[in-house]
C-alpha cells in the first residue's frame, strides 16, 4: 500500500501517563535527558514499534527537565519530565488503530523499571460518528 492509497482505521489511540520514577539519584539523569539517554529510550521504543519519526524537537531546560515531541507520520509522542518531582509525563497519539499506542508505551514503562503510574488514560478514538457510535463515545441517533 502506497501513501497515497492509505486509509486509517476509523478508531485511533490515546495514552497519557504520568510515571513516578522515585528517588534513586540514576533517575535524575534519565529525567534529564543525560548523554541523551532518555531521547534514546524514546527512539529505540518507536522504531522497534514501526513508527515513522518525522522530526524530533527537544528542549533541555536549566536547570532542570528535559521536553521531547516525536512527530510521527502516524500522529506523535511528547514527554516532559519534573525532575525536582521525579516525574515523567507521556502523552501519545496514534492513528493506526484502537490499540496502537500500547507497545510503545509498555517498552518505556519496562525500560524505566516499571514506575508507579500517578495518572493512567488510555483512550480508543473514534475517528468517525459510527466508530463513536460503535464503542459508545455517543448515543445511537
Amino acid at each position: 500500500m502506497t501513501e497515497n492509497n492509505y486509509t486509517s482505521p476509523s478508531v485511533g489511540h490515546n495514552i497519557y501517563a504520568t510515571f513516578w520514577l522515585g528517588k534513586n539519584p540514576n533517575n535524575l539523569d534519565i529525567l534529564n535527558n543525560q548523554h541523551g539517554v532518555l531521547k534514546s529510550l524514546l527512539e529505540k521504543a518507536l522504531l522497534k514499534d514501526k513508527f515513522n519519526v518525522i522530526k524530533w524537537i527537544d528542549e533541555k531546560f536549566t536547570p532542570q527537565g528535559y521536553s521531547g515531541l516525536a512527530l510521527l507520520s502516524e500522529s506523535h509522542l511528547t514527554v516532559h519530565t519534573y525532575p525536582e518531582h521525579t516525574t515523567l509525563e507521556f502523552d501519545m497519539s496514534s492513528c493506526r488503530g484502537p490499540e496502537d499506542c500500547s507497545k510503545t508505551f509498555k517498552y518505556i514503562q519496562e525500560e524505566l523499571g516499571n514506575p508507579l503510574l500517578l495518572t493512567y488514560i488510555n483512550i480508543k478514538s473514534p475517528k468517525t460518528i459510527a466508530a463513536a457510535i460503535e464503542l459508545g463515545t455517543i448515543p445511537e441517533t
